[in-house]
Parts: structure tokens; sequence; C-alpha cells
């Protein structure tokens, strides 16, 4: 993992104008309207974390600014910080915010509101998996080494892992004893939901039985 690397504060208030009516900026407890949040680039996501705001921009990399100043604009891009410049979506998993870029790519970033520090997962931006070279631990790896029994489960309206990516699992990998299940729902639904509560735990319960008598 690469040391911390923090840009220096750019002051670029051409960059992000935020309407708000209130005419004092609202305290940092309280929410803030990111609407409407007019960027020089598309604003493909965004999210709030620990008193910053970070936004995907199309070919902009990613915006982060603090909800008190949002003209103390930093500008995150491909190389040092992000997999590549054209964000596609954020997620923020209670400990990471993981940045998925066009072609594949994924950005981890450690405390992205204090010190930041970034790891670009290069494997998935350039499918190493498949094509060959992903490295893991220092060794060669590939999916025809998955020879264990495996359950693919994957939603049928995901729009960030597509089926067919998931589907594709079934020729590459080397187990003899693969299944998959298919949910009907999107990549949110399929943890959450009530249908998914009712079916994924019942078919992963009976998928381990077979396997452990």
């Amino acid at each position: 993992m690469r040391a911390p690397h923090i840009r220096s504060g750019i002051m670029l208030p051409t960059v992000i104008v935020l309407a708000i009516a209130a005419a004092a900026l609202p305290a940092r407890s309280q929410s803030v309207d990111l609407q409407p949040l007019l960027l020089q680039h598309d604003v493909t996501a965004i999210i709030e974390i620990g008193g910053r705001v970070f936004a995907g921009l199309d070919g902009g990399g990613l915006a982060v600014a603090p909800v008190a100043d949002l003209e103390a604009v930093e500008v995150w891009t491909a190389g040092a910080d992000l997999s590549g410049n054209n964000v596609t979506d954020l997620a923020w998993s209670g400990s990471h915010l993981w940045v998925a870029t066009d072609g594949g790519g994924l950005t981890r970033v450690s405390d992205p509101a204090g010190t930041p520090v970034f790891r670009q997962l290069q494997f998935f931006q350039e499918n190493r998996f498949v094509t060959g070279g992903a490295k893991v631990g220092g060794r060669e790896v590939h999916l025809g080494l998955l020879e264990m029994p495996i359950l693919n489960i994957y939603a049928e309206q995901d729009h960030l892992v597509p089926p067919d990516a998931s589907r594709a699992l079934r020729g590459l990998c080397g187990s003899d004893d693969y299944t998959e299940l298919s949910f009907k729902g999107g990549h949110i639904g399929i943890y959450v939901s009530g249908r998914a509560q009712q079916e994924v735990p019942q078919t992963i319960h009976d998928w381990l039985a077979k396997r452990t008598r």
C-alpha cells in the first residue's frame, strides 16, 4: 500500500457552486441541500462522509470539499490517486470509500475525510483474473485455479456487476461443482429486500448442507 498522498487545498471557486436558500452556511451537524450542484463536469455520483462532500466527475476525477467551505476544493485524479478520471460510482463501507471508474477501475480510499490512503486494484481495471497477470501475495493467480465447490449468487438487475459478468465465472473457473442462483433484484436488493431475506439465506443453507454431510 502506498504512503498517504494528499493534494494541497486548491481554491477553485468556479468548480462548485452550491445553491443554498439560507443566507449563511448551515452548521456542520445540520443536513446540507446538495441540489443543485453545478460543476464543470457532469456529476456521476455524490456522497457526504465525515463533513466532506465527494463528487464523482465524468472525465474530471473526484472533487472533494468540506461542507463548511465548498469553495476549498481538492481534486483527486488518475495516476497518483485514482485508477481513472471517469468516475462511475461511489460507495461507503463504513471504513473505506470505494471509487469505481470507467473500464472496470476500482480504488479503495482509507480515511477519506482525514488523511486519505489510496489503493488501486488494477486487476479489476484490466480484467487480469481473465486475461492473466493478476498477482496475490506475489503469486500469479487466475480463475481456473478455483477448483472448490462454487455457489455464484447474482442479481438480474444489478447495474454495477452485470449478470453477464457474473455468469462468465462458470466457463472460467476450474470447479466441477458449480451452482448459480439468479436473483430477481438489483445490487442492493439482493442483500436487504424482503424477498432476498427469504430466498438467499435458504439457498445458501441448502447448498452448504448438501456438501457437509
